[in-house]
């Protein structure tokens, strides 16, 4: 459903619950490193400053991990350290609630590399989903609601 007030849409884009996660499917494009609308979910943490790509993922659709920058951040999950390697000039499209796509460019996104290749390390690295942060939110201008007991989990503009 979109409102229409002194010409301003709201729009709202529905997030799906799965084991105690809340995720936003999304069409993941980066052309410049030549990834073309491949599916992949962010996990939805507001405990996150940051938006990340987990590694797992990263490997899955091809992120060339070579060709990207290493920032000097890193982050710790699990008790393991990940580097944290920038992509420049990436989009998502997210299906709004009336099926129609919506793209948010993103002039850099964070993927995490494990530091250490231990079976502990990859292990965790291939557990963690992608996260999407407060970052995202804040840039985009994006609400958050939730209401668990009756399975409903949107953003809104």
């Amino acid at each position: 459903v979109c409102f229409h007030y002194y010409n301003y849409f709201i729009m709202k884009f529905p997030l799906s619950i799965l084991n105690d996660r809340i995720l936003l499917p999304v069409l993941f494009d980066a052309p410049s490193y030549r990834i073309r609308m491949k599916r992949i979910s962010f996990c939805l943490d507001t405990g996150s400053p940051k938006t990340y790509i987990d590694s797992g993922t990263a490997q899955i659709i091809g992120i060339p991990f070579n060709n990207l920058k290493i920032d000097e951040t890193v982050v710790r999950l699990g008790g393991i350290k990940f580097s944290s390697l920038s992509m420049k000039n990436v989009s998502i499209k997210v299906k709004n609630d009336e099926s129609s796509l919506y793209i948010f460019n993103l002039p850099e996104i964070k993927v995490l590399n494990p530091t250490k290749s231990t079976q502990e390390a990859k292990n965790i690295a291939y557990s963690t989903p992608s996260i999407l942060g407060l970052d995202f939110l804040k840039e985009n201008k994006l609400k958050f609601f939730c209401d668990i007991a009756d399975d409903i989990a949107y953003l809104e503009n």
